[in-house]
């Protein structure tokens, strides 16, 4: 079955209402950028920090902006861990990776604050940097934009990060059910299997009795279910006892027998031979080995 890519979840409704409430919230911008996004600057939008507005304006200073933006990204990607970072301008980034079908897709990307209110002496550094890029006829407006900017202290900072952690882990977790629930125009024989394959994927289901459940012929479905999923029905309940065990094995104090169990495999052999198969690795190498960053 295909992969889940960042446009599918950049377009799930989540997304914007993570963003507009977090906005709404805190008065801090917040946008979801892809894993590999660090190769072109971030789209933030009108709810961007008025000084870091101004700087993309120059390709000096927005040059500077990106490499805080991709370095931020990739610290997030290296550790699969939500980070901080401040920018030559002092202001804080917050960063969360997000991780869908055991891979890092995407990283949730706020802030531009301050620590502290800006003083007189702040501002001289920040200037020196400006007249670099050329950027002394602007000096007026950015000083007033950079006095404006937000102020978090250092206990909301760690707020922030551990808030854009349950946005990240929230996500993911909403993107890993995606593939497996019902969908908009799927015919009704295919949402209804997949609802009856959800409610008894632990028992050894068939076909026939897949087909019996919604009412219509095995042949029918086979047909019909390939055609919306891109999957067999065999392939799908594999797909779906795959992905429960890769949540269940997240939680180092169940052991490897009783996710297997707990997923419908009928042995812990079998249960290592599929999920090698779909995973690339055996359940225990997932469990030890943290997520693989998206590099396409």
């Amino acid at each position: 079955m295909p992969q889940i890519t960042f446009e599918t979840l950049a377009k799930l409704p989540l997304v914007k209402k993570y963003e507009d409430a977090f906005c709404q919230a805190t008065g801090i911008v917040l946008k979801l950028a892809p894993a590999n996004g660090c190769q072109a600057r971030i789209e933030f939008g009108s709810r961007q920090s008025a000084f870091c507005r101004l700087l993309a304006g120059s390709p000096g200073a927005g040059e500077a902006c990106w490499k805080s933006e991709a370095e931020i990204q990739r610290r997030a990607g290296k550790d699969l861990a939500a980070q901080t970072m401040r920018c030559f301008a002092g202001l804080e980034m917050v960063a969360a990776p997000v991780i869908v079908e055991g891979r890092h897709l995407a990283t949730w990307i706020g802030g531009q604050v301050l620590r502290r209110k800006p003083t007189p002496a702040d501002f001289k550094g920040v200037a020196r940097h400006l007249a670099k890029w050329g950027m002394r006829d602007e000096s007026r407006k950015l000083k007033a934009a950079f006095y404006g900017s937000r102020v978090f202290s250092p206990p909301q900072l760690q707020a922030m990060k551990q808030l854009l952690t349950l946005f990240a882990q929230h996500l993911g977790e909403q993107a890993d059910r995606l593939w497996s629930a019902p969908q908009a125009g799927e015919p009704l024989s295919v949402a209804r299997a997949k609802e009856f394959i959800q409610a008894n994927f632990t028992e050894q289901v068939s076909l026939a009795q897949v087909a019996g459940a919604v009412h219509v012929s095995p042949f029918h479905l086979c047909r019909v279910f390939r055609a919306a999923t891109g999957a067999t029905l065999t392939e799908y309940v594999t797909r779906l006892r795959v992905e429960k065990a890769k949540r269940l094995l997240t939680d180092a104090s169940v052991c490897i027998s009783e996710v297997a169990y707990a997923t419908g495999f009928g042995s812990i052999s079998q249960f290592n031979t599929v999920f090698r198969k779909c995973v690339g690795k055996t359940p225990t190498q997932y469990r030890n080995a943290p997520p693989e960053a998206v590099t396409e």
